[in-house]
This record gives structure tokens, sequence and C-alpha cells, in this order.
């Protein structure tokens, strides 16, 4: 299991003054079993200076024997809550938290992740330091491989491609690395930036506003990067985008079902909410062509190898 430390170990920050404090928003729906591996990496924090903002918003919440360590804020949240508003909980009570400086940085990260002794520290030096965005680079726990770095927006294609995809991390520089958006998986806000942006937007319930958030940061005129020297591990998306007992009527609930990180509603929402009209309804076309056009060729493959599959039963 790579935890980071090599390359942590290569690219050392320079010494600087005391660091501000961290602030942690993680959000948990029904994956209790995570909790006590997710805490055991952040006790192993060589950056002490910090709390979790624990968003517990699933139908079956978290025990109330659970013993948490002393960093540990928990928020018990509606169910009915996505993502989006369950993120925005903890930011909004920390925004009114009095002991919350605007120079301290708030970190959001899942509940998923693996990430090595040095995560925090990492992040919360650069954020301040260059008083940008800084997301962590996050790699597939099984392969090793880079699952996104920085993502740059291709206009002809309407969608962002991920510079990074499928290489080591060690073919990466001690350079940040700029980025068009950041996804939600350990990414680093300065205070004062999300005083001024606000908070993420609910218009996009589950896919897209960490995408959103980060891209108006930068519209605003602040950095948003990367940085190898933050590493978080995942496990790939199990989610089955279309599922092989019924192909084709999965489609739809690919093409508009909100757990799907394909839905096309959210997609032009997205298109409209951060570019201008004339701009959005070209890549809206193309997103949607795109989309339901991979979705049904994808249904024709799985109903193929579903035939096959039968033949070869039968023909037993």
């Amino acid at each position: 299991m790579y935890m980071g430390g090599e390359v942590q170990q290569q690219l050392l920050l320079p010494a600087g003054p005391s660091l501000p404090k961290a602030w942690i928003v993680t959000t948990v729906f029904d994956r209790s079993e995570n909790v006590d591996e997710y805490l055991a990496y952040l006790d192993r924090q060589s950056f002490r200076n910090f709390s979790l903002i624990l968003v517990d918003h699933g139908v079956q919440p978290l025990s109330l024997k659970t013993k948490f360590p002393e960093y540990v804020i928990l928020l018990r949240e509606s169910p009915n809550m996505w993502w989006t508003a369950a993120v925005n909980a903890g930011v909004r009570y920390l925004l009114e938290r009095a002991d919350v400086s605007n120079k301290d940085v708030i970190i959001l990260q899942n509940d998923d992740s693996i990430f090595g002794r040095d995560f925090l520290k990492s992040l919360v030096e650069l954020s301040t330091r260059e008083h940008s965005v800084i997301g962590a680079v996050a790699l597939n726990s099984t392969t090793q491989r880079i699952l996104h770095a920085n993502l740059r927006f291709n206009k002809w294609r309407a969608c962002y491609d991920y510079l990074f995809l499928g290489k080591r991390v060690e073919e990466l520089s001690e350079e940040l690395y700029e980025s068009d958006v950041l996804k939600g998986r350990g990414v680093a806000y300065p205070v004062d930036i999300v005083r001024e942006i606000g908070l993420l937007e609910e218009r996009l319930p589950q896919y897209r506003s960490d995408h959103e958030w980060a891209h108006r940061a930068k519209k605003c005129g602040y950095g948003v990067y990367v940085t190898p020297l933050a590493i978080s591990e995942s496990n790939l998306d199990t989610q089955e985008r279309i599922r092989q007992e019924a192909p084709f009527r999965s489609i739809w609930k690919v093409l508009f079902s909100r757990r799907s990180p394909m839905n096309i509603t959210d997609s032009v929402k997205y298109f409209f909410i951060c570019f201008g009209p004339f701009e959005a309804v070209y890549y809206s076309l193309v997103d949607i062509t795109r989309t339901v056009a991979a979705s049904v060729l994808r249904a024709i493959v799985y109903a193929a190898r579903g035939k096959q599959r039968n033949m070869r039963t039968n023909s037993l």
C-alpha cells in the first residue's frame, strides 16, 4: 500500500512559521465501518493542529456509544441531505464559530481515503504559503496509478482532461500543477477564500459541486493547484453504470439518476452555472450526445455478452 511517504521525503517543504489550524470536513452516510480506519490515519498525522467536523447524515447514524478522539466534532444531519448539503452543513458550522480564523484552512476529505502522515501538513503549508486552493493527487489503491491530478477543461470536447491519468506519482515533479477544477477528496481552502466565494452550490446536490467550488475560486482570481506532496488513495468507483441484467432499462438511470456521476441533469446545470449561455448550450449538447452514445454502446456490449453467456450455458 502506497502511503505517499517516499515522495514526501524527496519533496520536503522549507521550514516556516507556525501553521494555522486545519478544519477537516468529512461526511458519513451509512458507512460507519470506514470511520475507525479513517480516524487511524488522522491519528498518525505529523501535523497536530486540526479538528475534524464529522457530518453524519446516514439513515443509520453512528453509534452514540462510539468514543471519538477529542479532535472530533460530530454533527448529525438529515438523511435526506445529499453530499453537497452535508458538506455545507459542516462548512457553515465552521464559518459561524468565533474561534475559526481567516488564516485557518478548511480541508474536504472523504471517509474512505488512505493517506500518509504528512498529508495534512503538506496541504496546510502549501495553501497558506500560496494563499490558494490546493488539492491532493488521487491514486488507485490497487494499481498505484493516478486517478486524478490536475484537470484542464477542453472547450471543444466539453469535458475535463485528466492530464496524468494512469501514470505513476513518481513521474510528477515537485512543482504545483495548475488545475481548472478540483475534486472534494483531499482539498484545502483558506478560510478567507471560503468567506469570499461562499458555500458549495446546492443546485448540484451530489456531483460536480466540488468542481464548481474550485472553478468559482479560480474565477475570483485565486490559484487552484494540485500537489504530489499530498497523496490520497482510494478505490475506483465501483458503481455499476449499466446493469447487465437489464442494460437498456438502466440507460435511464445512467442519464437521469442523481446517484449517477454521468447524469446529464447535473451536467447541464453545471455548464450554465459556470459558463456563459452560448458556451453552456454548446457544452451541454456535446456532453449529452457523448453520454447518450456511450451509454447505448455500453448497453449493446453488455447485452451481447449476456447473450453469449446464455448460449454457452444452453450448450452445456
